[in-house]
């Protein structure tokens, strides 16, 4: 006669479940004669899972292009920005993306605007401008 060990790994076998798994003993109770084996069955494959993670956007290189006081050409980026922290002023003017670029030859100038409100308000504006490049004389020029 067969053991009860070898009838339960025969009938598992036929019943084609997977081998990775592992034999646990029950201890039987009063009312039990035989003992009862229990498979547990492991992952055949391992789990992917869920991540929120594994995005990145690309760097969008924002900031200052040119400094105060050098010289630009007309188009030179001078600023990107997002949004209006800066302004346009005089000889520059702002893209769509709120770039601020150079349309006159010259050099970069820094400034601030304050506008006084009623009530003792003033709103203070920070604007770029391009200081355009004013060519000398004849009688200004020193050849020596």
């Amino acid at each position: 006669t067969l053991s009860s060990w070898t009838r339960a790994h025969s009938l598992v076998k036929m019943m084609n479940v997977c081998l990775r798994s592992t034999r646990t003993m029950v201890q039987p109770t009063a009312s039990a004669i035989n003992p009862v084996f229990m498979d547990k069955r492991f992952a055949s494959k391992k789990q992917g899972g869920k991540s929120k993670n594994g995005r990145d956007s690309n760097p969008k290189y924002r900031g200052f292009k040119k400094n105060h006081g050098q010289e630009v050409a007309p188009g030179n980026i001078i600023l990107r920005q997002k949004g209006t922290k800066w302004f346009s002023g005089e000889g520059t003017q702002m893209g769509s993306d709120f770039t601020v670029f150079a349309v006159q030859p010259g050099f970069v100038s820094f400034t601030r605007e304050v506008t006084y409100l009623p009530k003792k308000q003033t709103r203070e504006k920070k604007v770029i401008t391009v200081v355009p490049v004013t060519p000398l004389k004849n009688e200004e020029v020193d050849i020596r």
